[in-house]
């Protein structure tokens, strides 16, 4: 028996390098063709998700910088960029002001660079966050944190992420530093990493909600400062009547169906759209966050109200996170990397454990086999198949398994 695991270990090991090794040369294959941010075709370019966010750095350290979310000022400057016509007309950046600083950064490297630099410096940076929360808990050996990384590095989002130049590596660097302060109890380090995983509102506002039940209220007051600080510099850089525009902004990008893609979510709204318009499925996906933010901070409640223990709230912002995945007005496939928190989370306790409940053991092989599944997702998407939904219904099921185990526990 011993020989089969260590044979089945060996095959899983070699699986999850030989993919990553495949993952790292279609990167630099592309980079190398000068196909990496923008794919061209003719006249035409298909673009990558990096191209907005450096178009959106462009436009932020130019004199044009107060039309920040003008989609005729995205349109001129990506076509003097790229010499390429742009295949869809309402470009502009859907993130957070701050966001668009932090791009700056890149603005002036040519974009094929920009692209590789922003997924080599943010996925080393996720990478770091997540290890230093790994030996935060002190719960398992250098060996099987760096294995737990591979299978991280290894999956179909981090492919994804890396391809479409996204930021969930960035964004999970923050949530990660988040937990790792909050554990630590240093509640201002702690708001200003959650201040910034504010650059996604739909993630941030589950991630605050267990903090909210525990009553730590100067980690909230030290984020909502932080919020208000880049909200002023950002006022002083922008123009305070620029930020006013944003909502307007971000709700003519979520209705614009071929920027948007609301059926390859990976979220409820995907659901919603086979039956409603896109406005009706995106208004009912914002009443379903709202709904879900509820239930989870109802059932974060009653779970730390029985117990405090740190395994509890490991379970609760694990439930949180796949909570914010699931019933997210916006979630794409390459934000299913998130679900690396919950892994980093748990997994460490419960290979410890020998004869587990069915809801330990359900979610101990579905985040195992999660780099196949994800990665067979991912191909499914590639060649137009709706795999999506099998990542809804992973993330439908570790969820189902993170609520059953935080009400399980013992007072």
């Amino acid at each position: 028996m011993t020989k089969i695991k260590r044979l089945v270990t060996f095959a899983y090991v070699s699986y999850l390098t030989l993919w990553l090794f495949v993952e790292i040369t279609v990167v630099i294959w592309l980079f190398a063709t000068n196909n990496l941010a923008i794919f061209h075709d003719g006249s035409r370019a298909g673009i990558t998700d990096f191209v907005v966010f450096y178009i959106a750095g462009k436009v932020a350290a130019s004199p044009q910088r107060t039309e920040l979310f003008n989609a005729a000022i995205y349109k001129n400057v990506f076509e003097s960029v790229t010499h390429c016509t742009l295949s869809n007309p309402d470009m502009r950046n859907y993130f957070l002001p701050f966001v668009h600083l932090f791009m700056t950064v890149f603005a002036n490297l040519p974009i094929d660079l920009a692209h590789l630099l922003f997924i080599t410096v943010t996925t080393l940076f996720g990478l770091w966050s997540l290890y230093l929360l790994i030996k935060e808990m002190g719960s398992c050996n250098r060996t099987y944190a760096c294995l737990l990384l591979l299978g991280i590095l290894a999956s179909g989002p981090s492919c994804r992420n890396w391809t479409q130049g996204q930021m969930t590596w960035l964004y999970i660097g923050l949530i990660g530093l988040c937990l790792r302060y909050f554990f630590k109890n240093q509640n201002l380090k702690a708001g200003v990493a959650l201040a910034l995983c504010g650059m996604k509102p739909q993630y941030a506002i589950y991630l605050a909600a267990p903090v909210l039940v525990i009553k730590r209220y100067r980690l909230l007051l030290f984020a909502g400062l932080t919020e208000l600080f880049l909200l002023l510099i950002c006022g002083q850089v922008f123009g305070f009547s620029t930020l006013a525009t944003y909502p307007q902004s971000l709700n003519d990008t979520e209705l614009n169906s071929l920027f948007t893609n609301a059926l390859s979510m990976t979220c409820l709204r995907a659901f919603f759209c086979l039956f409603l318009s896109q406005s009706g499925a995106y208004k009912l996906s914002l009443l379903t966050n709202l709904a879900g933010l509820s239930i989870i901070t109802s059932i974060c409640f009653v779970a730390l109200r029985r117990s405090k223990s740190v395994q509890t709230l490991y379970w609760v912002f694990s439930s949180a996170i796949l909570a914010s995945l699931l019933f997210s007005a916006h979630a794409h496939f390459h934000d299913c990397l998130l679900i690396a928190i919950p892994a980093v989370l748990t997994l460490p306790t419960i290979v410890s454990l020998k004869n587990l409940r069915p809801t330990l053991f359900a979610w101990k092989w579905c985040l195992y086999t999660l780099p196949i599944s994800s990665s067979v997702s991912f191909c499914l998407l590639f060649v137009g198949i709706p795999g999506n939904l099998l990542m809804i219904f992973i993330i439908s099921l570790l969820l189902f398994c993170s609520l059953r185990q935080i009400l399980s526990q013992p007072t």
